[in-house]
């Protein structure tokens, strides 16, 4: 399956929105982490993030090091919390968390839709 991303940041909202889907290499791992790097500076501290990982593989230790570069820089950022859209892959979401916890000292929440992950930061 082929790799595709869409990461935005919604300056109204003060969230980064990431769709990542298929099996990710090191070289799209790094486009990930730069884009996602370039998207944060458009945010405010205490920004959210919404991930949508429902259709995303898991990715190989050179790549998930380009995952931590991009939540470590998120962390220095601002961001205070990340919903995390999951499908059948548990193992992608514990590889993020992982690392999550290992950048910012937070695990994400869980929701089946970026609509329920909208709700779910809309509430507080």
């Amino acid at each position: 399956m082929s790799f595709t991303y869409d990461i935005k940041a919604n300056t109204a909202k003060n969230r980064l929105y990431l769709r990542l889907v298929g099996t990710m290499t090191v070289e799209d791992a790094k486009k990930v982490a730069d884009t996602i790097i370039v998207e944060i500076r458009k945010l405010k501290p205490g920004w959210a993030v919404v991930n949508d990982i429902s259709e995303l593989k898991p990715a190989d230790d050179q790549a998930v090091a380009h995952l931590k570069r991009a939540q470590d820089a998120s962390g220095k950022a601002g961001c205070k919390r990340v919903v995390r859209v999951m499908g059948k892959q548990a193992i992608t979401h514990m590889q993020w968390n992982r690392t999550l916890s290992e950048t910012q000292g937070i695990r994400a929440d869980v929701a089946s839709t970026v609509e329920e992950a909208d709700k779910l930061l809309d509430a507080g």
